[in-house]
Order: structure tokens, then C-alpha cells, then sequence
């Protein structure tokens, strides 16, 4: 039976976040999904706080979803999450794609899946797995502090795909907005094709022939540890 747990991860010195983190949390709890917010308070940056996010599992839980704070959650999320998981348990299921290409989807496909890419924004993991990631990110020798790209790297190493839903879940609230210094002008932020209010979506469409929403090579670490 599926067990979902939840976490936020959090800057709370930006507090133009805050709504956003309030809205996840009442929509989680809406469904009694156990939530923790996991705040950035020493500002040690995306992945020292992403790691203690995907370890914050609630007891008895199945699967992990971490979401950002800056994202907008649909309509019934915590209902269409869990019937996706439930689809597709196995899987490392983000609700976020900033990809044109995953429209092709409409009318033929709920899913797709990325290869060498990945958006953590607000993504679900069965808890065997987030505990296998924190692992081997922590071991990844890097300058980086992006845990998208610990994730690339971890999905590379197991020979798993990140898959998407079509449509996306969540969407960026501010997309000219980063806490990781990133420049706008080369970030695609936005989801393309995000529904607010999505109505019964068919899981099963498309799950055994996912579209390739994307596939690249992963850049590689200066080495592991």
C-alpha cells in the first residue's frame, strides 16, 4: 500500500516565500500527508538542504515528494499524485517540466521521461530510493551545490529514467526569481504546459511508451568520495 510522506524545503529569510509554503503544506495535510518544512537557516545552499528534505520520511512511509518553495501546486495535487504514484511506483516521478516538447503528449501519453536531465522542484521517490540518492550525492567531489544535477548523475549510475507527468503539477511562482544565483536569461522556468485544474487524469496512458522528453549526456563530477 502506498504511504506518501512530504517535506518543503525552505528559505526562510525570503519571505516572499512564505504563501507558497503555506499552500503546499494545507494542500499535503488536505490529503493527511505528513509534511515537514526543512528550512535553510545557516543559508549552506540547495543541496545540504534538499539531502535533510529527502531524509525527513514520516514512519511508514513508501515514497518521499520534496517540493521547493517557490512552486504552485494544482488543483487535487495530493489526489493526482498519489493515483500517479500508484501507477507508477517504482519510479522517480517529477511533476515539473520546463520542456515544450512534453505537449506532444496531449491526447496520446501521461507521461514522459527525461535522460540526462532532471527538476527536483517537486518530485516523489520511493524512500529506498531518496536514501540511495542522499548517499551518492554525498559522495559526488563538486563545487555544485544543484541537487538536479546529483540526481542526473544518480538516475545515470542505477540505469534509471526520471519520468514527468504530462501535464506538469506544479509551476514556478516566480519564475525570474533564484535562490541559486542562476541568471533568467538562460533558465527556462516556466512548466509549458501546466494545468491548474486538471480533471481525472489516466495514469496508465502511455506508461509502458513514455515520450522522450529530453535526452543528453550527464556532465560528470571531479570524482566521488
Amino acid at each position: 500500500m502506498i504511504q506518501l510522506s512530504a517535506a518543503i524545503m525552505h528559505a526562510p529569510w525570503a519571505r516572499n516565500r512564505v504563501p507558497y509554503v503555506l499552500n503546499i503544506k494545507r494542500e499535503l495535510q488536505r490529503a493527511h500527508i505528513p509534511v515537514t518544512v526543512v528550512e535553510d537557516k545557516k543559508r549552506e545552499g540547495c543541496w545540504p538542504t534538499s539531502r535533510r528534505a529527502r531524509l525527513a520520511i514520516a514512519a511508514g512511509a513508501t515514497h518521499q515528494l520534496v517540493v521547493q518553495d517557490d512552486m504552485i501546486l494544482c488543483a487535487r495535487f495530493a489526489d493526482l499524485m498519489a493515483d500517479a504514484v500508484a501507477a507508477n511506483p517504482a519510479a522517480i516521478i517529477s511533476f515539473y517540466c520546463p520542456y515544450k516538447k512534453l505537449m506532444q503528449a496531449k491526447g496520446v501519453s501521461s507521461w514522459g521521461v527525461m535522460v540526462g536531465k532532471a527538476y527536483t522542484t517537486a518530485l516523489v521517490m520511493p524512500v529506498e530510493l531518496a536514501r540511495e540518492f542522499v548517499a551518492y550525492g554525498d559522495r559526488v567531489v563538486t563545487d555544485s551545490k544543484s541537487d538536479d544535477w546529483r540526481l542526473c548523475l544518480f538516475a545515470e549510475s542505477r540505469g534509471l529514467k526520471v519520468w514527468t507527468t504530462a501535464p506538469s503539477l506544479a509551476q514556478h511562482a516566480m519564475p525570474l526569481e533564484s535562490l541559486m544565483g542562476h541568471s533568467s536569461a538562460v533558465l527556462i522556468r516556466q512548466a509549458p504546459w501546466f494545468d491548474p485544474a486538471p480533471r481525472r487524469i489516466d495514469w496508465t496512458k502511455g506508461l509502458t511508451a513514455p515520450l522522450v522528453v529530453v535526452k543528453t549526456k550527464v556532465p560528470q563530477p571531479l570524482g566521488t568520495q
